[in-house]
């Protein structure tokens, strides 16, 4: 089964596989994923293992899931995060979710591959809603949703701890940019 790369102007988003366990291991034990999404305890490799079944899990499902995010660089591609979408709680809503390395922080680099995936979710899999789950201490998440143009619905109990929920939908404006059919 052959699943979709997407790349934007100066990012390669290549969907998830076995290959990407070092990566994915060296993302989710970056001090500031620990914090925002491992209620600061770094996941063990068989953490790190468990959930990229699952991510392989969502891929085989439903034919869309989590990108690994790269930078072009000169010298190749640098590892820069994580993104993707994946059914919420295992139901109908879509999450939007995704982290990035320390390092490659506050260089839009989630936004923009967000823009990418949101599009994507939109106009070829015709999705018509998305959501978001952030957890409040999570400021630089915070901002990317929003700057994707997510709305704010409310704060609530998921996972056992509170959480910010926004949605965003078909036909919401990014930038100058507006997704309809």
């Amino acid at each position: 089964m052959s699943f979709t790369s997407l790349s934007s102007a100066r990012l390669d988003l290549i969907p998830i596989n076995r290959e990407h366990e070092s990566d994915l291991h060296r993302l989710h034990t970056d001090p500031r994923i620990v914090s925002s999404l491992f209620r600061d305890c770094p996941p063990s490799i068989k953490d790190t293992r468990d959930r990229l079944d699952t991510y392989l899990e969502g891929w085989r499902r439903d034919g869309f899931g989590f990108w690994m995010v790269f930078e072009r660089k000169p010298e190749g591609l640098v590892l820069a995060g994580r993104a993707g979408l994946r059914r919420f709680n295992n139901g109908q809503d879509i999450e939007f979710g995704h982290c990035v390395l320390s390092t490659m922080s506050g260089r839009g680099i989630a936004v923009e591959a967000g823009h990418t995936i949101i599009r994507h979710a939109f106009d070829v899999l015709r999705l018509s809603k998305l959501v978001a789950v952030v957890m409040p201490k999570n400021a630089p998440g915070i901002r990317a949703i929003l700057k994707l143009g997510f709305q704010f619905v409310d704060e609530r109990d998921h996972g056992g701890e509170r959480k910010l929920f926004f949605e965003r939908y078909l036909g919401a404006t990014f930038g100058n940019e507006t997704h309809t059919r």
